[in-house]
C-alpha cells in the first residue's frame, strides 16, 4: 500500500501536470476516507476530472454496497463546463 507522501505527491502531479481536479477534496484538500468499506479509515481511492463541475459527491456505505467490495464507493455527479 503507498503511503501518504506517495498518494499526496502522486495527486498534486495529476492536478498540477494534468489538469485534473479530485472531485472529493474540494477547499479541504483532502480525499474522502474509502477503506476498509465496514469502517472507512484510510483515503486510498479517488475520482479525478477534467472539463467538468462537480454537482455533488456521494460515498456509499452499507449494503449492497459492503457486499460488493471491500472498498466504499464513490460516485461524482457531474456536468459539462459550460452547460
Amino acid at each position: 500500500m503507498p503511503n501518504r507522501a506517495t498518494q499526496h505527491a502522486a495527486g498534486a502531479y495529476l492536478t498540477r501536470r494534468l489538469g485534473l481536479q479530485e472531485v472529493f477534496s474540494g477547499p479541504a484538500g483532502k480525499p474522502v476516507c474509502s477503506f476498509p468499506a465496514a469502517m472507512p479509515m484510510f483515503r486510498l481511492d479517488r475520482i479525478y476530472v477534467r472539463g467538468f463541475d462537480v454537482q455533488r459527491t456521494e460515498v456509499h456505505h452499507g449494503m449492497p454496497w459492503s457486499a460488493i467490495s471491500d472498498h466504499a464507493a464513490l460516485s461524482a455527479h457531474l456536468t459539462r463546463h459550460g452547460r
